[in-house]
């Protein structure tokens, strides 16, 4: 070995030593040699280097080092890896070394054989490779194993830059402050990762409470990436299979092929067999853990040219040497084409190449934008800072799971030492009222333990057994892994197939069809609450695409870039597709014909089929808060027909015949957070959002705006965060209303290629989650106009008046609602039908079902179903009282329509009828006796 490098190994044990030679290494890596003597001092130490260059052993073999000089107490090191499938790859390189040395290694996750977990019961383990979920197992319900974590001495966190973005980050840093106070040791902490955009923030987090000194290590990221962007024009009429022949010209074996999702993994595959290419396998979480090792072991052995793979293979599994990584579309982060890309060149030094295929020109653009910009070492900062309050609650549940009752204060105590956990003890205590409220744990005198909601919701059962929505399996409490979830779309009892319900929250509204299973559905009702959509057969244009959706948060960084590209300004160091580059040149010449050219001083404004279109390099979230908070306003007039399209590069928003520039200049910019937390009510995100989270704070039922408060303002931060950007958003209304950047109108004629690539997007609609509960709740013993309801609700009179019909149907059973008529101001009132008895003898309304003329006839037109003739009936009030049951019996209980006019009047002019639908006929009697008392009114008004 070099001098230098010499120097920092005869650190290590002489045993480490002569097992470095062992393994053929010539030299320590960069990272190594910055790392071990940190390591070796008792430095919690944030590592950071690309894939390929020995993270793991930076760690690893200073800690074999000490181990070898110290007392042994098994558990000694802790190995936490993010992903199952890293473990047994982990395991490999890390018994290589530990067990020449004599220590046992073990591993444990939710596949590890029962035999294997007995096994270290028996032969308690040196190190232990584990998952975050493994490690809540076993500080909650492990009592024999969990003794031995009592020794831990030394933790390694895996792909610290996975975690530290995620819920399972939050949750492994509040497990660590939990296996602290176990231990009552302040254990070394150090943490492996790729680039990071904060590392300050990411090892301040990893310390937590740890008093030890703290070191940065890194190498230089940015040398090791060669990318080529490709080009499929989205215009063929099969993109696919041009993309499987692409892909099949651009694989060098082996290859890695990344994807964004499932849907478009197997997309490829199917594409791919259509041609006929071969030794291809297909690697995302969906698939079997046993499936997943053969494809990798065999991708090993050379004897596949690719694997095609979403982020299960982004991390570190040893995959053997990959010649080449190519991401199909581009992938949205930076972060993630470094990672992914840097799969390929897996050794010490070696170039990563890695191709992009594109598909359609702003994908293409995309492309070499992220390119680019991982070229010049930019990462997205995307470390969560706070613990969420659901990640918070199953904590405090496994903190009683553990220990038994416990003290809530200790608990506090505990978790208040992480600069995770940003809670005062005020609003720790709603926490604990909330959760104590809806049954979660008992609190008795500040002592805390599992309550009946939590064995009512998390259940040891067979996944065979019938279940309601909010039931779970007891294991799946000890993830932050959300269970897909997805909506039941059903034909009467056949069951048609699965859609992703934030799809459902975002795109879908009754009336729309939908393509499912080969053929085109009809949506007819949307019941939230259980998880089902009714469907009746279509024909005609179906399908949202799933896969057009830009998925996640572009920053402005991205959106800046981006336009510089689409209009020329091409890098010099990618190497890019001249189709593609046609195209973009194409798009250029299209705003030089125009005599304008996007950028960071002017807005762009377009219009088109009552959409308005906004162009500017705003970044994802600061456009969805801005299109929010438009269509929000504009709902209060216009019902929630209104839509709006976020991009990163600008947003579009129907917002019906309100003018969109008067409603951006009465946007308070002070008061924008207010706003958008007002406008959340009606957004998809936050009804998918409190869908994911309510049950970790025991809450099964409907939510209630009043009860459940404390459940949705957490909810709503953790939307913000994950979707919007309230500070951008800001930046933006301020460059609008100062005139700092200058709005340019093209309305009028053809539409530029950047609102055409808008216009393709999925539209996100309004939701009002529970709407049926929400009147149903205003109107019991209740009677109010559909005026006085929209404006209790800020909501558009059309929008209650809709739903208010729909809510007249049987299904609705305790939420069914009736109508009848004020007859002082001549307007329908609505209230429940179990109000009705109540109504009729209330002071205020009593008056109104009482006629005088007790003999005065009435023309009563009876249709007991939509495709039935009607029947007349001449009835008086009389009649009614003294008669109503030889009525009553030639009646069915549902009638369709009931048409009520004074015997005295003919036709059907519109004015002169009373009509009801879908009346019960409890209430029939009532409804006759209220139009009575208002004919006899009106025809009072008329003589006078």
């Amino acid at each position: 070995m070099e001098e230098v490098q010499q120097s920092i190994a005869d650190r290590l044990h002489p045993k480490v030593r002569q097992l470095i030679e062992e393994r053929g290494w010539k030299r320590l890596t960069e990272i190594q040699e910055q790392s071990i003597p940190y390591v070796l001092e008792g430095y919690n130490t944030l590592i950071m280097a690309p894939t390929g260059e020995g993270k793991t052993e930076a760690a690893l073999l200073p800690l074999l080092s000490k181990l070898l000089s110290e007392k042994q107490e098994p558990v000694d090191i802790l190995y936490i890896t993010p992903m199952k499938a890293l473990i047994n790859d982990i395991y490999k390189r890390i018994s290589w070394w530990a067990e020449k040395l004599g220590f046992r290694v073990s591993k444990k996750h939710g596949d590890t054989p029962a035999s294997e977990r007995t096994k270290r019961v028996k032969q308690v383990p040196n190190i232990l490779i584990t998952t975050p979920e493994s490690l809540e197992i076993d500080l909650d319900w492990a009592p024999k194993f969990r003794q031995y974590y009592k020794n831990v001495k030394y933790v390694i966190i895996d792909e610290l830059h996975e975690l530290l973005g995620s819920k399972r980050g939050v949750q492994l840093l509040l497990l660590l402050e939990r296996l602290k106070y176990l231990s009552g040791y302040d254990f070394q902490r150090i943490g492996l990762s790729a680039t990071i955009g904060s590392p300050k923030k990411a090892i301040e987090l990893l310390s937590g409470s740890s008093k030890r000194e703290r070191q940065i290590t890194s190498v230089d990221f940015s040398k090791e990436y060669k990318f080529e962007v490709k080009y499929i024009s989205d215009s063929n009429e099969d993109p696919w299979l041009d993309l499987a022949k692409s892909l099949t010209q651009t694989i060098e074996k082996p290859s890695l092929v990344f994807v964004n999702s499932r849907y478009i993994a197997e997309r490829v595959k199917h594409s791919l067999e259509t041609i006929g290419a071969k030794d291809i396998f297909v690697h995302h979480s969906s698939v079997s853990a046993q499936l997943r090792e053969e494809a990798e072991n065999k991708l090993k052995q050379g004897q596949l040219s690719a694997i095609v793979c979403t982020k299960t293979l982004e991390l570190g599994i040893d995959v053997g040497s990959v010649r080449k990584v190519i991401q199909i579309k581009s992938p949205g982060k930076v972060s993630s084409l470094i990672q992914r890309v840097g799969r390929s060149g897996h050794i010490s030094g070696g170039l990563s190449i890695g191709d992009i295929i594109s598909i359609g020109p702003i994908d293409f653009a995309e492309a070499i934008t992220e390119a680019s910009l991982a070229k010049h070492s930019f990462v997205e900062d995307e470390i969560i800072d706070e613990a969420p309050i659901d990640v918070i609650a199953k904590e405090i549940i496994g903190f009683t799971l553990g220990e038994g009752q416990t003290d809530l204060n200790i608990i506090y105590d505990i978790f208040s030492q992480s600069p995770i956990f940003k809670m005062d003890n005020e609003k720790f205590m709603e926490l604990i009222n909330y959760m104590e409220q809806n049954g979660l744990i008992k609190n008795e005198d500040d002592i805390i333990s599992p309550g009946n909601t939590f064995y009512k919701i998390w259940k040891f059962k067979s996944k065979d057994q019938m279940k309601v929505w909010w039931s779970r399996s007891f294991s799946e409490f000890f993830t932050t892994i959300p269970e897909k979830d997805v909506f039941v779309v059903k034909n009467g009892d056949n069951t048609i197939g699965y859609v992703d319900s934030l799809y459902v929250y975002r795109n879908l509204r009754i009336g729309d069809v939908i393509r499912l299973a080969g053929s085109s559905w009809e949506i007819k009702r949307i019941d939230d609450m259980n998880g089902r959509i009714d469907v009746i057969k279509a024909s005609g244009i179906a399908e949202i695409p799933l896969w057009k959706g830009e998925g996640v948060k572009r920053s402005q960084s991205i959106s800046r870039q981006f336009i510089k590209i689409i209009v020329g300004n091409i890098p010099n160091d990618i190497t890019i597709d001249n189709e593609g580059l046609m195209e973009l040149e194409k798009i250029r010449q299209k705003y030089l014909e125009r005599k304008i050219i996007p950028d960071e001083n002017k807005v762009i404004y377009e219009q088109h089929n009552g959409e308005h279109i906004f162009i500017y390099p705003i970044g994802s979230g600061a456009a969805e808060t801005i299109a929010l908070i438009l269509t929000n306003m504009a709902s209060k007039i216009e019902g929630l027909n209104v839509y709006y399209r976020p991009s990163f590069f600008g947003f579009s928003v129907n917002v019906g015949n309100i003018n969109p520039f008067e409603l951006l200049e009465s946007i308070d910019i002070e008061n924008l957070q207010n706003e958008l937390y007002e406008a959340l009510n009606k957004s998809p995100y936050l009804y998918q959002t409190l869908r994911e989270i309510q049950l970790h704070l025991g809450k099964i039922g409907s939510i209630d705006e009043e009860n459940d408060s404390f459940l949705i303002e957490e909810a709503k931060k953790q939307v913000i965060r994950e979707y919007f950007d309230i500070e951008g958003a800001k930046r933006f209304l301020k460059l609008l209303k100062s005139k700092s950047i200058q709005i340019v109108n093209l309305s009028g004629s053809e539409l530029t290629p950047l609102a055409k690539g808008i216009l393709e997007l999925p539209t996100i609609r309004p939701w009002i989650q529970d709407l049926a509960i929400k009147i149903g709740r205003l109107l019991e013993n209740n009677g109010l106009t559909t005026f006085e309801i929209a404006d209790i609700l800020e909501l558009a009179e059309k929008t209650v008046e809709n739903k208010l019909k729909d809510m007249r149907k049987p299904e609705y059973e305790d939420m069914r609602v009736i109508r009848f008529l004020d007859i002082d101001e001549d307007e329908y009132r609505w209230t429940l039908l179990k109000s009705l008895d109540n109504i009729i003898k209330s002071d205020e309304f009593k008056s109104y079902f009482m006629p005088k003329k007790l003999n005065e006839p009435m023309r009563v037109h009876i249709r007991i179903s939509q495709q039935a003739k009607p029947k007349e009936y001449i009835i008086t009030p009389k009649f009614l009282i003294e008669q109503w049951n030889d009525l009553e019996k030639l009646l069915p209980e549902e009638i369709y329509e009931v048409r009520i006019t004074s015997a005295y009047e003919y036709g059907t002019r519109e004015d002169s009828n009373i009509l009801h639908y879908f009346v019960n006929i409890k209430s029939l009697k009532s409804l006759i006796l209220n139009a009575a008392t208002y004919i006899e009114k009106k025809q009072i008004r008329k003589f006078f």
